[in-house]
């Protein structure tokens, strides 16, 4: 998957490749959770799956 220009955090040039690795995961798992679900309200379920895919 290709990460948008407009991300709104840019990759690191001094990040590890774990740390790249992270970023393109959840960059890929929050424009998956937007195209099936972009309502409002299902922002703070959004950010927790996010914090949890963080944590993994």
């Amino acid at each position: 998957m290709r990460i948008p220009e407009d991300s709104l955090v840019k990759a690191s040039a001094d990040w590890s490749d774990a740390e790249n690795a992270i970023w393109q995961r959840l960059n890929q798992q929050i424009a998956v959770q937007f195209a099936d679900d972009d309502a409002w309200g299902s922002l703070k379920t959004h950010g927790l799956v996010i914090a949890n895919t963080t944590a993994e």
